[in-house]
């Protein structure tokens, strides 16, 4: 499989997760080591797979439920 298309399947199975509040794809997608992070409500968060995966998607609801534009505000990754 081409850099390419890996990068878009995994760019794919992200958003998927997101929009479906999905642990297991989070799981699929990162790597068992990385570090989510970002700016929240509360400031800069960092967190591990197991954290983002398990404490996020308890908080945030099923994207599928909802009108969604099917976009992201902004991904960044180093590959």
């Amino acid at each position: 499989m081409k850099d390419d298309s890996r990068s878009r399947e995994t760019v794919q199975v992200y958003f998927d997760s997101m929009y479906e509040s999905s642990a297991e794809k989070v799981h699929a997608v990162f790597h068992p080591n990385a570090k989510i992070s970002g700016y929240m409500p509360n400031g800069f968060s960092q967190k591990t797979v197991q954290g983002f995966a398990g404490v996020y998607y308890r908080v945030v609801h099923d994207a599928s439920e909802y009108s969604c534009s099917g976009q992201l505000d902004c991904l960044w990754f180093k590959a």
